[in-house]
């Protein structure tokens, strides 16, 4: 089936039977408005048959009635009608009760027929041209029996002629299926109206859905072939559909026009030549339909059309016209740039000065003209100072960045121009130049560290030499006892040289974040209660007392073990080396803000004239006579140990007061 309705015949009856369907529920539609509007259904069939023949059986009545009429005055005869030239059954009577006309094959002479129209007629006999039945009286409805009088015209015209007018009386009914005439037609085609009253309804229903049914098939085979899935446009494919739609809509208003300016013609006749036309419209918007569903299969319904062409050429010629006008602007622009700012200044403020005076000069009789044109120029004024305010500003705030230290901070200079732009470029070339000083002191730094690294590995090997011939040479017999002491003297300095020379690579590894470094919960109080028990005896020797605080719920931290226990000796060593003796030492642990919050506070043995940041550096010791032991780098080294465990490091110093703060993110519960 899906193949067949893809053939040009399949197609073709698609396209027929949703016309037919269109046709029939138009049909249905403007005869259930026409039986509503006429009141088919409160009217019983009888009495609404007997009003629609009324006119019809009344024209006939008169030509009837004026022959009889003849026939009675002239020839004194009984004038009869065939019975089977039509179905009206009548008798004419004269005023008298007089039987003067009857259909043949009847007999009225006994009674008065059961009439369903009764007519009342005036004629005169004696007026020849009575038999095309002028001579018949025009009549006005007197009464519901259909009594007819003649005009006052004919009245005045009668008297004045002396003419006789005789009265008659039409009786006369409908037989259905006597004879084949128009009276019987209408008959049959009120029934037939009559049955299908309702029926209609039903009818109209089925022809919608019928007609949509087929007209969305049509929509979707529309292009499509039976040999192929592809889409095989039709030989109007390339017609623009607008062109299309002009020319069909062009073609209907001509035929309406012609149509309605016509001579008058046969009613039946503009009846078929309307429905015809009606059709021919419906067919075209059909076909169009198709064509655009075609269209759209292939994305070229816009495309396809002289409209959108001529909008695309004249947005060609706009695209045209806007480059010309930027290129001259940008020729302009460039002559500008060449001049001072200052003379550029000067040469606008001139050129509006000199706007103005011709402004002025041309309205002095016209102060309304020249305040439009001060007020339209003032409002082209105020966007371009707006514009120029917005434009320093984002210069401003290019400034405070640098000077905040942002040096990934960019001017935008996109939307600048002229000088501003130039401002906003050098002020991303010295973020930029900064950014490359920077780095060269970062590659410096860690060329350093290298080169300590380096260096330090080199100086391994002799001294492991040194300190292992110092010990063989002290365990060797001598007479002298100064040698022992000697090799003595040279084992300490040569350990203290190694210690040295570890740490000096190990701050160099922390902080350049070359250390490895292994994190996993901790139970933050253990390592007091370690670096405790370690240094007690230590502490003791210095006539130190230690005060260690820990909360009663334990705090959990993500910490590398061996790497904090590190903090916390060269913490406590540096407290053992520059505390006052027989001061206290405070070591608390407690929550703080979330954070898990360790303190170390001791009262310095020599004032502390450095701030926080010098004790902070590397080779700076707290006694400047540099006699006590160390060599300023344990501080460095836990600061950098702290932070690569994800802490901080803070370092506050309050006369002889030296207070170090360690805080670690807490772990949750659990």
């Amino acid at each position: 089936m899906k193949r067949w309705i893809r053939t040009i015949p399949g197609k073709v009856t698609l396209f027929l039977v949703t016309l037919l369907s269109l046709a029939l529920l138009a049909g249905c539609v403007a005869g259930a408005l026409v039986m509503v509007d006429s009141d088919f259904y409160t009217t019983p069939k009888e009495e609404y048959l007997k009003n629609v023949l009324y006119s019809k059986v009344e024209e006939r009545a008169r030509t009837l009635t004026g022959m009889a009429a003849f026939y009675h005055e002239k020839l004194n005869e009984l004038r009869e009608t065939p019975s089977d030239e039509t179905c009206l059954r009548y008798g004419v009577y004269t005023q008298s009760g007089e039987l003067v006309a009857q259909t043949l094959g009847m007999d009225f002479r006994k009674g008065v027929p059961d009439a369903d129209y009764v007519f009342h007629f005036q004629v005169d006999a004696d007026r020849p041209s009575f038999f095309d039945g002028d001579g018949v009286a025009d009549a006005v409805t007197n009464d519901d029996l259909g009594t007819y009088t003649v005009s006052e015209e004919e009245a005045e015209a009668s008297q004045r002629e002396e003419t006789q007018l005789n009265t008659y009386t039409f009786y006369g009914y409908v037989e259905k299926g006597a004879a084949q005439d128009d009276l019987d037609l209408i008959s049959h085609l009120m029934s037939l109206l009559y049955a299908l009253r309702y029926g209609i309804f039903v009818i109209g229903a089925v022809s919608a859905l019928l007609a949509l049914v087929c007209f969305i098939t049509l929509l979707c085979v529309s292009g499509r072939r039976p040999d192929t899935e592809e889409l095989v446009p039709g030989p109007l494919h390339r017609v623009p559909i607008d062109l299309m739609l002009a020319f069909g809509l062009g073609a209907c208003l001509c035929c309406a026009y012609v149509t309605l300016d016509s001579h008058p013609m046969d009613p039946l006749f503009l009846v078929i030549l309307v429905t015809a036309e009606l059709i021919a419209a419906a067919a075209v918007c059909l076909g169009l339909s198709m064509s655009v569903a075609c269209r759209i299969k292939d994305r070229s319904l816009l495309k396809n059309t002289v409209i959108w062409r001529a909008c695309k050429l004249c947005w060609r010629l706009c695209k045209w016209c806007w480059r010309w006008c930027k290129r001259s602007w940008k020729r302009c622009l460039r002559a500008a740039r060449k001049l001072p700012m200052i003379w550029r200044t000067c040469l606008i403020f001139a050129a509006i000065c000199l706007v103005e005076l011709v402004a002025l000069a041309g309205s002095l009789y016209d102060t309304e003209s020249y305040l439009i044109f001060w007020t339209l120029e003032h409002l082209l004024l105020c966007p371009v100072i707006l514009f120029g305010a917005l434009t320093l500003r984002r210069l401003q705030a290019g400034g405070e960045a640098l000077a905040a230290g942002d040096l990934s901070y960019q001017v935008d200079t996109r939307q600048m121009y002229w000088d501003f732009k130039k401002h906003g470029e050098n002020l991303n070339s010295i973020a930029e130049g900064m950014t490359r000083a920077v780095e060269q002191r970062l590659k410096s730094e860690r060329m350093k560290t290298e080169l300590i690294t380096n260096v330090s590995h080199d100086i391994k090997t002799p001294l492991t030499s040194i300190i292992n011939y110092a010990d063989l040479i002290g365990k060797e017999p001598c007479d002298n006892p100064k040698v022992g002491e000697y090799a003595e003297v040279l084992g300490r300095q040569s350990d203290r040289l190694k210690r040295l020379i570890e740490d000096l690579v190990e701050a160099s590894k922390a902080s350049t974040g070359n250390l490895e470094v292994l994190l996993a919960p901790c139970e933050a109080e253990n390592f007091l209660v370690q670096i405790s028990g370690e240094y007690a005896q230590k502490l003791s020797n210095a006539g130190l007392e230690l005060v260690t605080t820990t909360p009663e719920q334990s705090l959990r931290v993500m910490a590398d073990g061996r790497r904090m226990l590190r903090v916390f000796d060269n913490l406590m060593n540096n407290i053992c080396k520059y505390a006052q003796r027989g001061t206290r030492v405070y070591l608390t642990l407690e929550e703080k803000e979330g954070l898990a919050q360790i303190t170390f506070r001791n009262t310095s043995s020599a004032p502390l004239n450095l701030t926080p940041e010098e004790l902070m550096e590397r080779f700076v010791r707290g006694d400047s006579s540099r006699s006590s032991e160390g060599n300023g780098l344990g501080l460095s080294i836990a600061r950098s140990l702290t932070e690569l465990q994800k802490g901080s490091f803070h370092l506050d110093v309050d006369g002889d007061l030296f207070k170090v703060t360690l805080r670690f993110p807490l772990l949750p519960e659990g």
